[in-house]
């Protein structure tokens, strides 16, 4: 008689893709955001000949302090873990997202991003917030990072959703997820 295969253990086989998601998002779409605004600084304008966007956006997003990006998806991660036991009991948890799941996480992702411009050091946010433009909070900026920070809780919101359903899929049908 075969066994019943189970969901196996360790939720942070769906979430941590799905965070590295959102971060990847985040970084590389406000990197882009910034280069398209064009946004005074020269590691935008640096390099040999004409850079394109691509390149100039490898370049913000590179030049983006490792202390601001570790600050950054460790208040993503913190707040939308918590977000996530807040909004869903056990019961409802692999339910595909809903509109106030998508609403709850960009509200989250942008408070992660306000936390991480008001508390990481001038000294340690090159090429991010204050060490880019000057300014802790940048009028220029702001929408930029809001944007790119609304636009990542979507792709770790969709990322998530996708994976617990391929995984639900893989147990029903009795595959390995």
């Amino acid at each position: 008689m075969p066994m019943k295969k189970s969901v196996p253990a360790g939720p942070l086989r769906c979430w941590l893709p799905a965070l590295l998601a959102g971060w990847v998002t985040m970084v590389f779409v406000s990197s882009a955001l910034i280069v398209l605004r064009g946004v005074p600084n020269a590691m935008t304008r640096a390099g040999v000949g004409r850079p394109g966007l691509i390149a100039a956006t490898l370049r913000v997003a590179d030049e983006m302090a490792p202390a601001a990006k570790l600050m950054l998806v460790v208040l993503f991660a913190a707040l939308l873990w918590f977000g996530e036991r807040w909004r869903r009991p056990d019961r409802t948890r692999h339910a595909p997202p809903s509109w106030p799941a998508y609403a709850v996480n960009i509200v989250l992702g942008i408070a992660a991003m306000v936390l991480t411009l008001a508390l990481v050091p001038a000294d340690f946010s090159r090429g991010f917030g204050i060490g880019l433009t000057g300014a802790r909070f940048d009028p220029a900026v702001l929408p930029l990072y809001f944007l790119s920070t609304a636009l990542a809780a979507v792709a770790y919101t969709v990322s998530l959703s996708r994976c617990r359903a391929r995984r639900l899929r893989g147990v029903a049908t009795g595959e390995a997820p």
